[in-house]
C-alpha cells in the first residue's frame, strides 16, 4: 500500500514537472509564430521622459528664458513635445547649432515654467582603423571647426607645442595620443566654465574644460572638431548638464567624452541638445531663477507596441525605477543558476539568495572596484568580530557594531576615492550596507566556528556565483524574453521541479569519492 501511494506521488509530481516545461513551450512557440521576430527585436529599447522645469520669480517686467531644446536624428527619436502653463508665450528659433526654445512671460509675480519630451536612442560606437590618414581638404563648412575661439585657444603658443608633441603620424594615433593626455588631467565636478589655458595651467577640469582642451588640440593638429552640449539621462532630478567633443573624419562626426572615457563612443542615455560653445540655458537679467531637468526611464519595445503584452503596459505605467522591475524579473533567473551550483555542482555559499542579491547590487558599479571594496569591509568586520566573540557580546549588539564598521569603512573608502579621483571606488558609498553587512557577519561567523579554509572556500564560492549573477541582471535580452515570455517563470519552476528531486552524486562529491570509485 505503501509503495502504491509512493508510485502515485510520483506520478503526480512527474506530472506536474511535465506540465510546467511543457505548456510553457508550446505557448512560447505560439507567440512566436503569431508574431514573427528574431531575437534582436527581444532587446528592450530606453525610452526618457524628460522635464525641463524652469522657477521665476520676483518678476516685475516682462522676461524671458531661452533653452537649448533636442533634435531627432540618426541616433536619438525626439517625440511627444508638450509645454505646461499658460502664464507665457513660446516661439522657437532654428539654426546651424540647434533649436532654441523661447519662454516669453508677461509681468507677473511667480511662474513655473515646463516643457516636456521623450526622447528613444541608442549607442553609438565608431571601430576606428589604425592606419587614418590625415585629411586636407575639407568642406568650407568645415573649416569654422579649425578656428581657434575666447575658449578654445588652439593659436595659443602653449597648446600649439603640446599639439606638435601629441601629433603622429596617423589620425588614429594623434587622437588617441590626445585623448589620453586630457584624459590624465584630475577631474573636477566644477561647473564653472573652463577655457583650454586655463586647464592646462591649473591641470584640473570637469567636462566642459575637458572638451574644450581636446578641441583645442585637435585644431592646432589641423583636425577639425567641436563641441556638443547635452544632458547624460538618469532617472533622476538633476541640474547639470555635460559636455563632449566631436572629431571630423570622412564626412562624419566621431564623439569622444574623455571625462567619461567614452573614446569614439556614445551610451545611449546621452542626450545632444546643440552643438558649438554655447550656453544650454539663458534667460533676463535681475531675476530670481531657478531650474531642474526631470528624468523618467521607460522600456520601450516595437513588438509589445503591436501586440499588447501585459507584462510591458505594467512597467511602463507602473512609474516604478527601472533598476527595481530589474531586479524583479531577473532575480528567479539567478535563483535558479544558484540552485544548479548548489544541487548539482555542490556549491557551498553563505545562503541561498545572497550571491543574487550580491550580484544585483554591483550592477550599477564596477564589478572589480566593487569587489575590492566589498573585500576590504569584510577584512574591517572580521577583524572587529573575533574580539567581540571572545567578550562574549550578545548578537544584537554586536551585530550592529559591525554594521556601523561597514559604514564607516565605506565612507573610508569613498573619501579615499574621491580625493584620489578614483571615480569607481568614490562610489562605492552607494553600495547596500544590509547586504554587505550579512555577508561580512556571516564570513565572521564562519571562520571562528569552521576551519579557516573552509570559510574562505564558502566565501569564494559565493563571490564567484556573485560574479556569475552580475551579468545576467545586466542583461537587456533577458529582460526583453521575460517581459515578452513570461511563460519563461513556469519553465523555470519547472527546471526547479526536477532538481528538488535530484538524488544523484554532486559534481564535487566524484572528486572527493574519487579512491571508493577506483577501488570498485
Amino acid at each position: 500500500m505503501k509503495l502504491l501511494n509512493n508510485m502515485k506521488k510520483y506520478q503526480l509530481f512527474r506530472s506536474i514537472s511535465l506540465l510546467c516545461l511543457i505548456t510553457p513551450l508550446l505557448i512560447i512557440a505560439y507567440k512566436w509564430t503569431k508574431t514573427p521576430n528574431t531575437f534582436q527585436h527581444l532587446y528592450p529599447g530606453h525610452i526618457y521622459t524628460v522635464t525641463y522645469e524652469f522657477d521665476l520669480s520676483k518678476l516685475d517686467k516682462d522676461v524671458f528664458v531661452k533653452a537649448f531644446l533636442p533634435r531627432s536624428n540618426e541616433r536619438q527619436d525626439i517625440k511627444d513635445q508638450t509645454l505646461h502653463g499658460n502664464s507665457y508665450s513660446f516661439s522657437k528659433e532654428t539654426n546651424e547649432f540647434g533649436d532654441r526654445g523661447i519662454w516669453k512671460v508677461k509681468d507677473t509675480r511667480d511662474i513655473i515654467i515646463s516643457h516636456q519630451f521623450k526622447v528613444e536612442s541608442q549607442s553609438l560606437k565608431y571601430e576606428l582603423p589604425d592606419s587614418m590618414s590625415y585629411e586636407f581638404h575639407y568642406p568650407s563648412d568645415i573649416k569654422q571647426y579649425l578656428q581657434p575661439s575666447d575658449f578654445i585657444q588652439s593659436d595659443h603658443h602653449l597648446i600649439d607645442s603640446i599639439a606638435k608633441q601629441l601629433k603622429g603620424t596617423e589620425l588614429r594615433s594623434t587622437l588617441n595620443s590626445n585623448f589620453e593626455f586630457v584624459k590624465q588631467i584630475t577631474n573636477s565636478h566644477t561647473g564653472i566654465l573652463t577655457d583650454a589655458i586655463t586647464v592646462l595651467e591649473r591641470q584640473r577640469a570637469s567636462c566642459n574644460g575637458k572638451s574644450r582642451l581636446f578641441v583645442a588640440l585637435c585644431r592646432a593638429q589641423g583636425i577639425p572638431a567641436k563641441l556638443v552640449g547635452g544632458i547624460i539621462l538618469e532617472e533622476s532630478r538633476k541640474r547639470t548638464s555635460h559636455l563632449w567633443a566631436e572629431v571630423f573624419y570622412q564626412n562624419e562626426w566621431i564623439p569622444f567624452d574623455i571625462l567619461n572615457e567614452h573614446f569614439a563612443e556614445l551610451p545611449s542615455n546621452y542626450l545632444e541638445l546643440y552643438t558649438g560653445d554655447h550656453f544650454l540655458i539663458t534667460h533676463s537679467k535681475d531675476i530670481s531663477f531657478d531650474y531642474q531637468f526631470l528624468i523618467d526611464h521607460n522600456y520601450s519595445s516595437a513588438i509589445a507596441e503591436a501586440n499588447s503584452y501585459p507584462l510591458w503596459n505594467l512597467v511602463n505605467r507602473s512609474n516604478l525605477p527601472i533598476r527595481l522591475w530589474r531586479g524583479l524579473l531577473i532575480l528567479p533567473v539567478a535563483g535558479l543558476v544558484i540552485a544548479i551550483f548548489r544541487n548539482v555542482i555542490g556549491f557551498k555559499t553563505f545562503g541561498i539568495f545572497l550571491p543574487a542579491l550580491i550580484g544585483l547590487a554591483l550592477v550599477n558599479h564596477h564589478l572589480w572596484w566593487g569587489l575590492f571594496a566589498m573585500g576590504i569591509v569584510i577584512l574591517a568586520v572580521v577583524l572587529v568580530h573575533y574580539p567581540l566573540e571572545k567578550i562574549g557580546m550578545m548578537h544584537i549588539p554586536k551585530v550592529m557594531i559591525m554594521m556601523i564598521i561597514v559604514i564607516l569603512s565605506i565612507i573610508g573608502l569613498s573619501i579615499i576615492g574621491v580625493q584620489n579621483d578614483w571615480q569607481k571606488l568614490g562610489t562605492t558609498i552607494l553600495l547596500p550596507i544590509i547586504i554587505l553587512s550579512i555577508t561580512a557577519e556571516r564570513f565572521a561567523k564562519t571562520l571562528v566556528e569552521e576551519h579557516p579554509g573552509d570559510a574562505f572556500r564558502i566565501l569564494g564560492n559565493t563571490m564567484l556565483l556573485a560574479m556569475i549573477c552580475y551579468p545576467l541582471f545586466q542583461a537587456e535580452i533577458l529582460i526583453g524574453i521575460l517581459l515578452t515570455y513570461p511563460e519563461v517563470y513556469f519553465l523555470i519552476i519547472g527546471v526547479l521541479l526536477l532538481l528538488g528531486r535530484w538524488i544523484g552524486m554532486r559534481l564535487s562529491e566524484f572528486n572527493r569519492f574519487a579512491l571508493i570509485v577506483k577501488a570498485h
